[in-house]
């Protein structure tokens, strides 16, 4: 078992499949950047909210607006690699760790998710 275990018992649990489902089309959609958007809680249903990627390199990163973030009941931050495989990335697990918010991270490249979960946190 390497650095970062596979999710999927983790992902299957959590995360409906039609949500799974809206962010992989959104992903696929544009392959050349990330993609990035909010999974809220709607009145317990959890629904994917597509959010612009304000980054100035939007091929190799993502950023979401704070405010999307302050808004909404975000229960995951999802983001798409379109140069790489699902595994976070040094900045992903900073970035969820100081949020506090689990990322789900879809790779175009290879058509799988990885669920970064932080469980340290």
């Amino acid at each position: 078992m390497g650095r970062f275990p596979e999710r999927k018992d983790i992902l299957l649990d959590k995360i409906p499949e039609e949500v799974l489902s809206s962010c992989r089309e959104y992903s696929k959609k544009n392959k050349k950047e990330e993609c990035c958007g909010i999974i809220v809680n709607n009145n317990n249903k959890l629904i994917f909210k597509p959010c612009n990627n304000i980054s100035n390199d939007r091929k190799s990163f993502f950023m979401i607006d704070p405010y999307e973030i302050i808004d909404n009941n975000v229960e995951y931050i999802f983001h798409s690699h379109c140069l790489a495989g699902p595994r976070p990335s040094s900045s992903d697990i900073k970035s969820s760790i100081e949020l506090c918010i689990p990322f789900l991270i879809y790779s175009v490249l290879s058509d799988s998710f990885y669920l970064y979960d932080n469980i340290g946190v």
